[in-house]
């Protein structure tokens, strides 16, 4: 990826783009970093082989759609894996950006301007169905995952990523979170703003639960049966700490405490405890449908 072509994904979230809102936080972190790891295919690639292991599915040859397409990377990493995926993102300007990106790549899917909470697409249309940080940021989760559901093929996978607010990390703002916080809504202004975080940012968060998003399952009008909710993955990343090399966004702080965790022996405890109250990070909804 070029300098000029960070500098131009920079510009579009400064004015408007996906994640605009964090981009503009007095306190983030550098821009050109966050937009590099953005647009680091890297990232993506351990998405998909994420996606092979938990659900014994390849994507070469498969009819995907990508829900919150962004800036395209991660369409851009499935064309090196065989795999032409769709995407429906609401923001004009990513789309373009997206398009300009992709089509140097000889692209030949759909990319178009859109909402997950209505999808412009025929039933049973996709094969597989991916969406990345989005699902924190519609304006209807439930609506989302209806559609999705609605636009999967019978036998094909939804695999979405995204926080968990009863976890102990908050990646947008980067700290260490209170589970359950967003409960106590003087509590969680006056936790950012002791932190110096913004707290009218919070306002436009889905603080999504593994209770909460388990409830939303159930109610789907389509029978989708969940193959993963992430805690697997997190108890394989506590267990692999020292294996560990790369890190996207402020997620090191979470390797520090955890190493912590590993020098006083108490990865294992921590791993049962996790499952007990459920606070791995991140969430996953990895759902075949029937």
């Amino acid at each position: 990826m070029g300098h000029e072509t960070t500098e131009e994904a920079i510009k579009l979230y400064e004015s408007g783009g996906e994640c605009s809102d964090f981009m503009t936080q007095d306190d983030s972190p550098d821009r050109q970093r966050i937009v590099s790891d953005l647009m680091n295919e890297d990232r993506d690639r351990e998405r998909i082989e994420l996606f092979r292991k938990y659900s014994g599915q390849d994507i070469r040859g498969k009819k995907a759609l990508e829900v919150g397409s962004g800036l395209g990377t991660f369409i851009s990493a499935a064309l090196t894996e065989g795999a032409v995926v769709d995407g429906i993102e609401p923001s004009a300007a990513a789309v373009d950006f997206a398009r300009k990106r992709l089509n140097d790549r000889g692209y030949k899917g759909s990319m178009i301007v859109g909402k997950g909470e209505a999808l412009p697409f025929a039933g049973d249309s996709y094969d597989l169905i991916f969406s990345f940080q989005t699902l924190e940021h519609v304006e209807d989760p439930a609506r989302t995952l209806e559609e999705c559901a609605r636009v999967l093929k019978p036998g094909g996978y939804m695999f979405h990523i995204f926080p968990n607010f009863g976890s102990f990390w908050e990646g947008h703002y980067g700290i260490f979170w209170i589970p359950y916080i967003q409960n106590y809504p003087f509590l969680l202004r006056s936790y950012l703003a002791l932190l110096g975080k913004d707290p009218e940012f919070a306002k436009k968060l889905n603080f999504l639960t593994p209770l909460s998003v388990e409830k939303t399952m159930r109610s789907l009008g389509h029978e989708m049966e969940t193959v993963c909710d992430g805690f697997g993955p997190w108890a394989e990343r506590m267990r692999s700490l020292g294996l560990r090399k790369k890190f996207w966004g402020e997620t090191k702080k979470i390797y520090r405490a955890a190493s912590f965790a590993s020098r006083l022996g108490l990865v294992e405890p921590v791993i049962w405890l996790g499952k007990k109250i459920r606070f791995h990070y991140p969430l996953m909804i990895l759902a075949q449908k029937k």
